[in-house]
């Protein structure tokens, strides 16, 4: 039977890799994109993905997620490239951190998210979510710039 990390470890690479497909298929000329003003760009959309991710695996490490410092998790250049490479790096920072948490037991995990006492199963549901739910935006995001989603997401959600 599979443990929590390992369950979660699939699902993030499936829900990862729809993010990499997603990236991959961005024209040039829509990183800066955006649907309305209250919206990021795809560009800054990427940037959030690594400076979140930050803050989730500070929360793996330490017990508390704290999202009040995100932008110090990456403070380089708003380039696709060098944003795509931090949040490789950030995968990788995640194996090493689970590898970490199994060692140390998945059942007496705990953190603490936003005042919420969380375990290891309901945080990776969040991490899991938050990342879906920007598919879902970058899916009106392509729609509106014109260019077409990648093959699985045309596959897994008919976008």
């Amino acid at each position: 039977m599979a443990t929590q990390i390992e369950q979660f470890r699939e699902a993030w690479r499936d829900v990862r890799g729809l993010t990499y497909e997603f990236m991959e298929c961005v024209p040039e000329s829509a990183w800066q994109f955006s649907p309305a003003p209250s919206f990021a760009s795809l560009v800054k959309q990427l940037r959030h993905l690594v400076c979140v991710q930050g803050c989730y695996h500070q929360g793996l490490r330490e017990g508390v997620a704290d999202f009040s410092r995100k932008h110090s998790h990456y403070e380089g250049p708003l380039e696709p490239a060098r944003l795509l490479v931090a949040l490789r790096r950030m995968d990788d920072e995640l194996e090493r951190t689970l590898h970490i948490i199994a060692g140390n037991g998945e059942q007496t995990f705990a953190i603490d998210f936003f005042g919420q006492r969380r375990g290891f199963s309901r945080y990776a549901a969040i991490l899991i979510q938050h990342e879906a739910l920007h598919h879902g935006q970058w899916s009106i995001y392509a729609a509106l710039a014109g260019f077409p989603t990648p093959i699985g997401w045309k596959v897994n959600w008919g976008l």
